[in-house]
Parts: C-alpha cells; structure tokens; sequence
C-alpha cells in the first residue's frame, strides 16, 4: 500500500525503492545503494538525482565519496506542496490562455455527428415522415427484398404528393420492378428510380440508406429487429452523396419499367 501511494504521487517503481531501502539502512555510498538495490551504477545515479532533486534524498562528501541518506517522511509532504504551487500556476496561466485556445478551436468547421437510435415499424415510419418534412429530396439506396411495402407504399405517395425530388436506386429485380410499376400512373416515372444490377452492385444494398439536408439514415427491415439509425451531420451526409450521385449520373440511362 506504501509503495502504491508513492507512485501515486509521481515517483517511479524504482524511486520509491531506493528510498524506503535508504529508510532502513541509512547513509551510504553509490556502490552499497546500487548493489543491495540490485541496480547498476548509473540507473543507481540517475534515481538518486531524481529523488534529491523531490527532496527525498540528502547528498553528502566525505573523503571524495558520494554518500546519499533518505530525508524525514514529512519530506513527501513537502513534495505534494511544491507540486500543489506548481498546479496553481500553471491552472492560473493557463485560465488566462483559455480564450486563446478557444480561437484555434473556432476555426475548425467540422462538428460531431448527432445520432439517434430508434426501434420499431412506427419509430422507423416517424423518421421517415420527418425526412419528408425536412428537405426537399429524398434519394435512397433501397434493397427492396427485404422492406415493407405497406411502409415504402405510403412514404413514396406522400413524397409524390409533396412533389419532392425523389431518387431511388434499387436492385434490378421482378419485384423492384413491380412494385415501382404501381406508381407510374400518379406522378412517379422511370426517371425517379435507377435499377442496378445485384451482381455489379450488390455490396450498395447492404441496408437501405436515405440521404437528406445533411442527413442519413440507415434502416434494419428484419421481422422483430426492426431499428433505424438517423445521423445528424454536414460532412457524412456529402461522403454519402458524393457516392451516391455518381452512381446515379453513370447509371441512369439504364433504368427501365
């Protein structure tokens, strides 16, 4: 317990050693320390200086020899009080260079992201409502093969009606391809869906991603785990676009019914 709160306090294993070691045999000469410490001279020398420059250690000359003893125990008192000072003035200074500080921070744009987690068909159809709200575009990579249609039936009607700049690149399957084909006839077009081919581009449905107004979310549309993550932020929300964009514009003249 002794040794731990002496490290504690900012000396080192072999400090506190060669301290309480000097406690129990008194003064002595380098060579005695270093061996009864099972220590080399110069590691010996370089703790020694160490522990007389925190006070723990007096040093004295007879017949040109070095000769060390440890000081009285209040001597760590008096240790933790010049480090207390020196704590002070420093806390002091640096207090005063806070608003300095401050200014290099201002100049960096990027902010932390803001997520939020929610679980559920109704927390899943609320996010979406308020992506609809929010911006006036939605564009989303969606695996059709495992969504809700009930759910996408309602979000993509209500987009229509709003007159929303709706992208959405799906797979190229019979039953993307169906379930789009309900929407030509009310203001939805082969021009709002981009279907890819699953061999070409199957790792971008993964999960369902929609990007919108500095945001994203990822959907889970598995029976009974069903969740959405929503990440609030600037600098995703265009890595996310700067993908999917170029995939769009590459790929477009490829849509079909």
């Amino acid at each position: 317990m002794l040794e731990e709160n002496l490290i504690r306090i900012g000396l080192s294993k072999t400090e506190v050693k060669v301290y309480l070691h000097l406690l129990g045999i008194g003064s002595q000469a380098v060579s005695i320390i270093a061996s009864e410490c099972s220590l080399n001279r110069t590691t010996a020398y370089s703790v020694l200086k160490s522990l007389l420059s925190k006070g723990f250690v007096a040093m004295v000359k007879k017949n040109n020899i070095t000769y060390y003893s440890s000081n009285d125990p209040n001597c760590i008192v008096t240790y933790l009080e010049k480090k207390a000072k020196s704590f002070d003035f420093h806390k002091t200074q640096l207090k005063k260079l806070i608003p300095k500080i401050r200014k290099v921070n201002s100049n960096i744009s990027y902010t932390k992201p803001h997520v939020e987690y929610r679980e559920g068909i109704e927390a899943i159809r609320y996010i979406l409502l308020d992506e609809l709200q929010a911006s006036p575009y939605v564009h989303m990579f969606l695996p059709l093969e495992s969504q809700f249609p009930e759910l996408l039936n309602e979000f993509i009607s209500i987009a229509i009606d709003l007159q929303k700049d709706i992208k959405i690149i799906a797979p190229d399957t019979k039953k993307s391809g169906a379930f789009f084909a309900e929407f030509y006839s009310c203001g939805f077009s082969k021009a709002n869906v981009l279907f890819l081919k699953n061999e070409e581009f199957g790792s971008v449905f993964a999960s369902s991603v929609n990007i919108y107004k500095n945001k994203l979310i990822m959907f889970n549309f598995v029976k009974r785990k069903e969740y959405a993550v929503s990440i609030d932020s600037k600098e995703l929300h265009l890595i996310q676009k700067k993908i999917f964009q170029p995939i769009w514009n590459l790929n477009e003249k490829n849509t079909k019914v």
